[in-house]
């Protein structure tokens, strides 16, 4: 299992060299994305942080604070990636990378905001730094229940 700064790192080197913004939030949003399609396809965890729910959408609190750091100090500057990613995280890096790192991180909040795992976990700011489960993600991110209907909170 990977450590999600290093997969950020990664993240943010891409980013750069396709001349895409690239801010912490972005980062954790991406990964979010990542965690839930590596959970639905091989039923284990990409990486082992947890995401939570913070007002601004899914969060990762280690990459938050290491991103926000480095990018303060080294705006659009590559960082060495201490991981070299397996073919299952690849594919699914590649995946989500292509399907989403072009969009603003804005647009990237807004859609976290909207989607079920936040949403439920949030719960209007009651459940604010509260873990989003592998459960929720799986479910939603997999398809198998819509409305999250059922799940412990």
């Amino acid at each position: 299992m990977c450590k999600a700064v290093e997969i950020g790192k990664h993240i943010m080197n891409q980013c750069i060299n396709d001349g895409y913004d690239v801010t912490p939030s972005k980062i954790q949003k991406l990964l979010y994305y990542m965690q839930g399609e590596y959970l639905v396809n091989y039923n284990k965890r990409m990486f082992e942080e947890e995401i939570v729910a913070w007002e601004c959408g899914p969060a990762i609190k280690a990459v938050n604070y290491y991103f926000t750091k480095f990018l303060f100090d080294n705006k659009d500057k590559l960082i060495t990636a201490n991981l070299f990613l397996s073919d299952e995280e690849k594919r699914v890096f590649e995946d989500v990378y292509d399907d989403k790192a072009y969009l603003t991180t804005d647009h990237l909040i807004e859609m976290t905001q909207t989607e079920e795992p936040w949403v439920i976990t949030y719960d209007q700011g009651r459940g604010r730094n509260k873990p989003i489960t592998d459960e929720m993600l799986k479910n939603y991110f997999g398809g198998t229940i819509n409305g999250l209907e059922g799940l412990d909170k």
